[in-house]
């Protein structure tokens, strides 16, 4: 590792180790925490827990749960994460410059702003989509690596491990091995194609094989699949690329001036189409970043991403330029395949990489004006950054002063808001009170069982509709035990959650029957106590899949 590549990671670690205390919402950080400690403590997904998505990332951290410290684990989990994103982030970089020939500019520099720019309002605890994006990475950079080594037969086998490492951490990756064995169509004789599709199936057939030594393939099926719509999913991969942004009108009329303007330009000049399609990407992703910087820079990722697109069309028309079409294919399909989310649609966690490309087109046509937009972009990131910048579902910076370490050795060095921290100091009180009996939180903190060392009784730790594997009934069952006490948020009964629909049961219907049916027995300022009930009136049998919101 050279100097400039150690300073880079040094300037990350000292960076990340304070933004990782800032902040711990009570919504989903920690849904995956939670199940990789049930595993590290033995349950297995789908055999003795809800898991819709596919398990590597479970996997995966579970090991960290099981190897690292007590005391601010937690703390270290997310300074971990931080730490593969920016790996992950040199491993694009350093493909993309071996994939189009070409040295990146103050990579280190613009490796750190792309990061900043990636990741500004995601806490980085750790999530599927990052580890997704991590094994991409991985098997990005290894492609690369054949372009100018050609030892494809040795490299072959480890990207198509990693392709499909990727796609078994959340069903949007799947595509993921596809886009591989695509790009590599266009670069290499089809001979190589058959290869990296032998390897693919390898690892698929390894994955199956560990699969069914604890479960059926049918229960792994029933698990990861429909909690989501069709339609949602052409919402999430498609519509909202076009539709979704809060000022929508000035959205489309500035967009029209733009393309109005480019058209009569290219006519005027009498362009070739691939310099007139070039050309109209550079437009759109000058708007997208100047979107970014005055409105959101998860909507300017949207309009940077369509940019990309465009470059790459204008890449694939020439014979000569097609082995970098490949390059701008890759990187936008994982893009793609990390915004299909009903909960984070955008394409910004792969932001890093989406802006050295189009510096790429920039340099390609205004050498000249590479530095200059180099420096406008950081400046422009940085302001953005600093106007716009607040922790996740959290409360400004200014205001995160309440150490949850005294609520919990795990939570040690996590700074919160005193809303949050006097929630997790009525649960501790809480447990103790009813230390005689099992506890469960409704319907979200779902850290509390990690964070307390207690085990859920309940299969699921976050008990939203769309991850209780369609069957509030069994959690209803087991919850209906006099044994157990259940704390119900206040602020779900008052319908001031996350993202919370109008109707209660369609937040969570498990919740719900428990406010309404159980018997109460006490309330605190943020909680309401119940018993454990006997199930007089009748069970909803399934919950709907998520739709739009």
């Amino acid at each position: 590792m050279g100097v400039r590549n150690l300073s880079f990671y040094l300037i990350l670690m000292a960076g990340a180790a304070y933004i990782a205390t800032q902040g711990l919402d009570l919504w989903d950080s920690g849904y995956i925490i939670g199940y990789s400690w049930r595993m590290a403590e033995g349950a297995l997904p789908y055999k003795d827990f809800f898991y819709k998505g596919p398990p590597a990332t479970l996997f995966l951290w579970s090991i960290g749960v099981k190897v690292l410290p007590v005391w601010g684990q937690y703390y270290f989990l997310k300074l971990i994460n931080w730490l593969l994103f920016g790996w992950q982030t040199q491993l694009w970089l350093a493909g993309i410059e071996r994939g189009l020939a070409w040295k990146i500019p103050n990579r280190n520099l613009i490796g750190w702003i792309g990061v900043v720019f990636s990741v500004q309002f995601f806490p980085m605890y750790p999530w599927p989509t990052t580890d997704g994006l991590l094994y991409s990475a991985i098997a990005f950079y290894l492609w690369t690596l054949c372009f100018k080594t050609y030892k494809i037969n040795f490299y072959i086998l480890w990207i198509g491990l990693f392709s499909i490492a990727a796609a078994l951490t959340k069903q949007s990756f799947y595509a993921v091995p596809v886009a591989f064995l695509c790009a590599t169509a266009l670069r290499y004789p089809w001979r190589t194609v058959g290869y990296l599709f032998l390897s693919q199936l390898l690892g698929l057939g390894l994955f199956l094989g560990a699969l069914t030594s604890f479960t059926t393939l049918e229960n792994f099926l029933s698990h990861t699949t429909g909690e989501t719509t069709l339609s949602a999913l052409i919402y999430s991969g498609v519509i909202n690329y076009f539709t979704a942004y809060q000022q929508l009108e000035i959205l489309w009329i500035s967009l029209f001036c733009l393309v109005l303007a480019w058209g009569i330009w290219v006519l005027k000049m009498r362009y070739r189409w691939e310099k007139s399609l070039q050309l109209l990407a550079l437009c759109f992703g000058i708007y997208g970043i100047i979107w970014a910087v005055v409105f959101s820079f998860q909507e300017g990722s949207r309009l940077l991403w369509l940019g990309i697109v465009i470059g790459m069309m204008a890449l694939l028309g020439t014979k000569t330029n097609r082995h970098k079409a490949s390059v701008f294919g890759l990187v936008l399909a994982v893009a793609w395949c990390a915004a299909i989310s009903l909960g984070y649609p955008f394409p910004i966690l792969m932001g890093t990489s989406l802006l050295v490309l189009f510096l790429w087109l920039l340099q390609t046509h205004f050498p000249s004006y590479t530095s200059l937009a180099q420096g406008i972009l950081i400046i422009g990131i940085i302001c953005g950054t600093a106007y716009q910048y607040q922790p996740y579902a959290e409360l400004p910076l200014n205001e995160l002063h309440y150490d949850l370490g005294t609520v919990s050795p795990k939570l040690a060095g996590i700074k919160t808001s005193k809303v949050h921290y006097e929630k997790w100091q009525e649960l501790q009180k809480l447990q103790r009170q009813f230390r005689h009996k099992t506890p469960i939180v409704a319907p979200n903190m779902a850290l509390f069982y990690y964070a307390m060392d207690i085990q859920n009784p309940l299969p699921a730790d976050w008990l939203l509709n769309w991850e209780i594997h369609r069957d509030p009934k069994t959690l209803l069952e087991i919850a209906s035990s006099t044994e157990n006490v259940i704390f119900v948020e206040k602020s779900f009964v008052r319908g001031n959650e996350h993202f919370m629909p109008q109707k209660r049961e369609d937040f969570s219907m498990v919740t719900d029957y428990i406010v309404r049916h159980f018997r109460l027995q006490q309330e605190t300022k943020h909680f309401l106590i119940y018993n454990g009930t006997p199930l007089d009136a009748p069970l909803p049998q399934t919950s709907s899949p998520r739709t739009l919101p």
